[in-house]
């Protein structure tokens, strides 16, 4: 597949987004991506091999922005870390209404995909979120074991269900996005305590 210069592919990215908030995976074409991109259909396969390659490198760019942006956060204090960490995560869908429908409805694809590369930045992100959690049952002198494990992996499934809940409250149109945002982080903030506590206990 030969690769062209410049910043097409980014626009066919966004293309992507708008018409798979629209249409959904199975439905959505590729021609369709490709005039809205302004691209002619064989042209997208300059760059992407297909439409599932496409919600790849969608969700990969997606996760590879989160992932940069949450190493450069100055936070020292673990708690606030992992709220500022989730804070970018919610900002981020919530910049784009399309994104924040694509990812809420086509998400699993990609984690099913098995796609090394792009999946790598999604489990550096879980990572960082890890290694604050960690970092917080260090400081209150308890031990890591597989129970501490267990309950920071269903800890951090809780919160991801959580944001995704509260996406789907905003996109209804129930609640503004910062109101959504401020209850999200205050929910978040109290479940991880809570769930640092019951681990050392």
């Amino acid at each position: 597949m030969r690769r062209k210069e410049g910043d097409k592919a980014n626009e066919i990215l966004d293309a992507a987004i708008r018409v798979l908030a629209k249409e959904g995976f199975d439905k959505a074409q590729v021609s369709v991506i490709a005039a809205s991109a302004g691209v002619g259909t064989g042209s997208i396969y300059l760059y992407y091999e297909g439409k599932e390659h496409i919600l790849r490198a969608l969700f990969g760019r997606f996760w590879e922005k989160l992932a940069m942006d949450m190493q450069s956060l100055q936070q020292d204090d673990p708690l606030l870390r992992i709220n500022d960490q989730l804070g970018l995560f919610f900002d981020r869908l919530v910049e784009s209404p399309d994104l924040a429908r694509v990812y809420l409805r086509e998400h699993h694809r990609f984690l099913e995909s098995q796609a090394t590369e792009s999946l790598s930045w999604y489990r550096q992100c879980l990572e960082l979120g890890q290694s604050a959690f960690r970092e917080i049952l260090a400081a209150s002198g308890r031990r890591r074991s597989k129970s501490s494990t267990d309950a920071m992996r269903l800890s951090q499934a809780f919160l991801f269900g959580g944001v995704r809940s509260a996406l789907e409250s905003w996109l209804s149109g129930a609640m503004s996005p910062s109101l959504v945002r401020e209850h999200t982080m205050n929910m978040a903030m109290a479940s991880i305590l809570a769930a640092s506590v019951r681990i050392g206990s």
